[in-house]
């Protein structure tokens, strides 16, 4: 991750190399996942089944206090795949997209996020709707903070957005936007997880890449060679 500043030290919107909360680097980071997930749908959709769950991490964050709050939400989140209400049902997160939500100003004028995170969850067994209520009930009581069940996923762009609208950007001033880049420094927002982390390292260990190929109602996502893997991108 590698940002330009201006003569004053300023962070310049826009300027920065794979700064996830910048359009540009996340809609490129969208497209990755947009793909993998397609291929992992493709394989899982017709068992269990495939949805997401929306996690708040409580009360809004000082601009300060981001990097903690998303430690401490991602840490939460882990320890809620490996609980014994999660695993007897045989559900399993497999994607997380954090997010920091609208940026507000308090009463001191100073930036505010509200740090949430939406969750791919992949489900081993289709459940009737009362043990699924029953699931949810236990994942309240637990998290204690709000959380919603969204709905079932068709592609991945519906859970992995934008980390902070574009135009809350325009919000903060130039120091805030220093700050906000080292608060988010090498901070793994958009990860895949378990099942899901595996299919994309063994794409790359197997030396493949995914391409869209055209169908008779729209186009899908298959796995084929990379015979350009591993070569220098660049003729010398």
């Amino acid at each position: 991750m590698k940002a330009r500043y201006g003569r004053n030290g300023a962070l310049e919107p826009g300027a920065s190399q794979g700064f996830s909360s910048l359009p540009g680097g996340n809609d490129r980071s969208r497209g990755e996942w947009d793909k993998t997930f397609s291929i992992h749908q493709k394989s899982n959709g017709g068992q269990g089944g495939i949805r997401t769950l929306r996690f708040t991490s409580g009360d809004r964050v000082p601009l300060e206090g981001v990097r903690e709050r998303i430690s401490w939400l991602h840490r939460r989140l882990s320890k809620l795949n490996a609980q014994p209400f999660f695993q007897a049902l045989g559900i399993r997160i497999v994607f997380r997209s954090t997010e920091h939500g609208e940026v507000r100003r308090d009463e001191l004028g100073k930036a505010t996020f509200h740090i949430h995170a939406h969750v791919i969850v992949h489900l081993e067994k289709k459940l009737t709707k009362e043990r699924w209520s029953e699931l949810l009930a236990n994942v309240r009581g637990w998290w204690k903070h709000h959380f919603k069940d969204a709905k079932c996923i068709r592609q991945a762009r519906e859970a992995c957005k934008y980390v902070v609208k574009p135009e809350d950007l325009d919000q903060l001033i130039d120091s805030e936007l220093a700050e906000l880049h080292h608060q988010l420094f090498r901070l793994h927002l958009v990860q895949c997880l378990g099942e899901l982390k595996e299919q994309r390292k063994d794409i790359e260990d197997t030396k493949r890449r995914l391409v869209r190929v055209p169908a008779p109602v729209s186009s899908r996502w298959e796995l084929v060679a990379d015979w350009n893997r591993g070569r220098p991108r660049f003729a010398r």
